[in-house]
């Protein structure tokens, strides 16, 4: 998916998830999360990794969706962003 404004990318996420799509989503990890939760409502799975986890320097977060088999991540350096972006990609491709 290519790269989206924040703003841009929480417009994706109110036209995708409607009522259950949080204001703030992508500026904020916390909100991210809860929208994760509203995913897992939806029988989504969720994982978060970092992968940067050794370094005092670099940031790199993995988030990641799935549902019947079928794998939907994005990697970013701001966390709430990866979340974001891979639920786009998982209500876009599902």
């Amino acid at each position: 998916m290519p790269e989206l404004k924040t703003e841009e990318l929480e417009k994706r996420l109110v036209e995708l998830m409607g009522a259950d799509a949080p204001a703030h989503a992508a500026q904020d990890v916390n909100i991210a999360l809860q929208a994760a939760e509203n995913m897992k409502s939806k029988g989504y799975s969720f994982q978060m990794e970092d992968l940067c986890r050794r370094s005092m320097d670099d940031c790199m977060w993995r988030a990641m969706f799935s549902k019947d088999g079928v794998d939907f991540f994005v990697d970013d350096a701001r966390a709430a962003v990866a979340v974001c972006t891979a639920i786009v990609t998982a209500l876009d491709n599902s």
